[in-house]
Order: structure tokens, then C-alpha cells, then sequence
């Protein structure tokens, strides 16, 4: 599946038997809203930008067996795709056997143009939406983009010791990147806190020893004699929250193409602006993925996202049923 997007919202629809009859002059003057489609134009940057705005609501629940963007060589990478995401899925299925699908608001495309030298070079388009939450689950094989995890709550230093039942509040800052350590944002497999980045243990006990920020270096972190990984391979994350520390819906979400680097986001409306990479690009806004440092380093295991396990990786994980993951809230 390769335009995964697009066809999302191409495979909307619904039957309708509904006869279109003329409102009445009290009818409209009780009705207010705004248009389902709107359009804006802006400058910045030296591009063009062209946006098409849908006002509507989507929850879908969906599988696709394999989501590829950007397959093509590239220099200095190992992997063959920008993107690459097997068992991809929107939604999932809970305990109780109910359906929760994701959720999106406002969907948009965006067009960006290059008119500097009097023609008119389509360099960029991008897909997203003005807010979205719920699960999505995968097995990330290559991502390009941002993707940048909120790591905070429980960490215990000295797992499977007899001390392991010292639990400690910690966070950091996660990217993307490569397998040793070093922010890498184009076709990474691994995401961890990033060399030099800081590590931060809430402790009284902790700033009294001096190892309240740890600095990170080779994807550990080490502190009187004891070290704790703080990278870790893409597809132990096999389903993702995507909304703020409160459960809400964060805006931000978008995949997007482009020929050259652009900075999509009207600065002008106060939009935050991010930058992405040539080829193909997912952003996952700041924030929107919360997990602790000890569910960091465990991996988050799949949900299902199918009622029957047929084998192929789209059923939910053993640890849920025996108690050792806890299912969403």
C-alpha cells in the first residue's frame, strides 16, 4: 500500500438514499457553519502554498499488509525505502472486544510551488490533519521524519536484580536515530534518547549523589557502575498512542513528499514550522506519543487489530492476556 492516505480518504463513503429538498427562509436563519471545503493561499520561504481544507470528522479502523513511501536508492543508506511499515494499522480492538477506531479532525491537503524563475515547479504536498488521536500499530522497518516520543515516569535502574523494586521518576527527550547513538532522521531504524542529550532523574536521593541528569553517550546511560540502554530498534514499539499526555488530540500529524527541503506550516497563522527532508517524511508532532522510561525499554507489544489471530502479527500480544502489559485507558 503506497498512498496510504490518499486512500483513506478515497475509501470513505457510505450509501445514501436521501432526496436534496430546498431549506426554508426560517430554516436558514437558524442555521450556521462553515463550508466543508475551504482554500488558502500563502508565501513563505520563497515557495507558494496552495491548502485545501475539508471540515470533517474521520475514525477508521484499517490494516494494510505493508505501507511503503520512497522506495528508491539513496546514498549512504542501507535501507530501501524512506518508509517502510509492515502490519500497519489504524485503530484497534480492545479487552472487551470493542472497536476503537482513530480518531481525525479537519483533514487537509497542501501543494507547495516554486514560481522563482517564472515558471511554476510543483516541489511539495503533504496530507495531514487538525487534530487526530488513537492507536496506530506497526512493525517499523525504516521511518523518515520526526518523531520525537515524550519519555517520563517510572524507571527502575536495576531491573531483574534483587533491587529491582527501586522505581524512580525519570524523563529525556527521544529521536530518532541510528543504532549507536547519533540523531538520524532519514531512513532510521532505532529511536532513543540521542548522544550528549540528557537524562534526568527526579530523585532527592539521586541529586544527592549527582546523578540527576546523566548525560547521555554510545545509547546508555551510566551512572555508578550501573547502565540502562536508551536506544532502541523501531519495531520493538509495535503500537503507539498518538495523542497529548491527557489522552487529547494533538494537531500535527501529517505525511508529506517533497523534491528539496521545505518548511511546511503557516507561520503567519502561528502554525508551528517543520522541516522536513527530501523524499518522503511522517511527522509525529512533539508530544503526541507519552510512555516511561521502563515501558521504553521493554517496547510497547501489539494490540490487536483483528478479531481472529491468523498468525501474521495482527493480533494482540500474550503479555496483555496475562497481566504483565496493561491495556489503554
Amino acid at each position: 500500500m503506497r498512498v496510504i492516505y490518499l486512500l483513506i480518504i478515497m475509501g470513505l463513503s457510505s450509501n445514501s438514499y436521501a432526496q436534496l429538498t430546498a431549506m426554508t427562509e426560517e430554516e436558514l436563519e437558524l442555521t450556521d457553519g462553515q463550508a466543508f471545503i475551504g482554500l488558502d493561499q500563502y508565501s513563505q520561504n520563497g515557495l507558494d502554498f496552495t491548502r485545501i481544507n475539508m471540515g470533517m470528522d474521520i475514525e477508521i479502523v484499517m490494516n494494510a499488509d505493508e505501507v511503503v513511501f520512497g522506495e528508491y536508492d539513496r546514498a549512504g543508506e542501507n535501507e530501501t525505502a524512506d518508509i517502510r511499515f509492515n502490519n500497519y494499522a489504524m485503530g484497534y480492538i480492545d479487552q472487551y472486544g470493542e472497536v476503537r477506531p482513530f480518531e481525525m479532525k479537519d483533514p487537509f491537503f497542501e501543494f507547495a510551488y516554486d514560481r522563482s524563475d517564472g515558471t511554476d515547479d510543483f516541489v511539495g504536498f503533504r496530507f495531514g490533519f487538525g487534530e487526530s488521536r488513537g492507536m496506530m500499530s506497526m512493525n517499523a522497518v525504516s521511518l523518515t521524519g520526526n518523531i520525537s516520543v515524550e519519555i517520563g515516569g517510572d524507571f527502575t535502574p536495576l531491573p531483574d536484580t534483587i533491587l529491582d523494586f527501586i522505581v524512580l521518576d525519570a524523563n529525556g527527550r527521544s529521536s530518532l536515530v541510528t543504532p549507536e547513538g547519533e540523531e538520524d532522521v532519514i531512513r532510521a531504524t532505532h529511536i532513543g534518547i540521542p548522544n550528549g542529550e540528557k537524562f534526568i532523574i527526579d530523585d532527592p536521593l539521586a541529586r544527592f549523589l549527582g546523578i540527576d541528569e546523566i548525560i547521555v553517550n554510545d545509547c546508555v546511560a551510566s551512572a555508578l557502575g550501573t547502565s540502562s540502554p536508551m536506544c532502541f530498534p523501531l519495531n520493538t514499539f509495535e503500537s503507539m498512542l498518538i495523542g497529548d499526555s491527557n489522552g487529547e488530540a494533538v494537531e500535527g500529524l501529517f505525511q508529506s513528499f517533497q523534491t528539496r527541503p521545505i518548511a511546511w506550516g503557516n507561520s503567519s497563522m502561528g502554525e508551528t514550522q517543520v522541516m522536513t527532508t527530501t523524499g518522503a517524511f511522517f511527522n509525529v508532532p512533539n508530544g503526541a506519543v507519552n510512555i516511561s522510561p521502563d515501558e521504553a525499554a521493554a517496547g510497547t507489544p501489539r494490540l490487536a487489530t483483528e478479531f481472529i489471530d491468523r498468525g501474521i502479527g495482527r493480533f494482540e500480544h500474550p503479555n496483555y492476556r496475562n497481566g504483565s502489559v496493561q491495556y489503554p485507558q
